[in-house]
């Protein structure tokens, strides 16, 4: 995902930016084409949270990624989740300066369109960004999702020894029956046996 914030002091002065818009492109390893709904589900979102303050771009894989399979299909078994971040693993960590080189051309990319900020939203790619300490691209930052997760966590953790601030407990929350959870599977379409 990408940022790009035109809305301080002296933004604006580039072509086609507009005062006060956000633009971000977000990269999901999700097969867009394949899940046209869920694309226009996540642009709903983004409406909803960001109103016209953002635009955001979402971008996804291309579906031969999961081999004719829905990611959902894949993703949803240990097994083949792992088999196929593995070989996205592999294939990553076996040729980072290659998907260095695509990060960096698409990161130019997302800069010449006004980005300020880059975001490598997935995983594998956030590891191979981390790990060969790409932190900025021309004058764009890229952010180290990971790490920005860790340091949330670790501020959650310091908010609860400090200010007692933690998740409430009045109420119980109750796990539905293994038979409720097939028949809600069989009923969405996603068991088919």
């Amino acid at each position: 995902m990408k940022a790009k914030a035109d809305s301080h002091p002296g933004a604006g002065h580039g072509a086609g930016q507009r005062s006060g818009v956000i633009r971000m492109r977000y990269q999901s390893n999700t097969a867009f084409d394949d899940l046209p709904g869920y694309a226009a589900a996540l642009r709903a979102h983004a409406t909803d949270i960001f109103g016209k303050e953002v635009e955001v771009e979402f971008n996804g894989l291309p579906a031969e990624i999961y081999g004719g399979s829905m990611p959902g299909e894949v993703l949803d078994d240990p097994y083949l989740k792992h088999m196929v971040q593995d070989a996205a693993l592999e294939a990553a960590l076996c040729a980072p300066d290659k998907v260095l080189a695509a990060f960096a051309e698409a990161g130019r990319r997302a800069i010449a369109e006004g980005a300020d900020l880059l975001i490598p939203a997935e995983g594998i790619l956030n590891e191979v960004v981390y790990s060969n300490r790409l932190q900025r691209i021309g004058n764009a930052a890229v952010m180290d999702c990971v790490g920005v997760v860790l340091l949330h966590a670790q501020m959650m953790v310091r908010a609860r020894r400090v200010l007692g601030l933690g998740v409430g407990r009045e109420w119980s929350y109750p796990r539905a029956s293994r038979e409720l959870v097939t028949k809600l599977r069989r009923g969405t379409g996603r068991d088919t046996a």
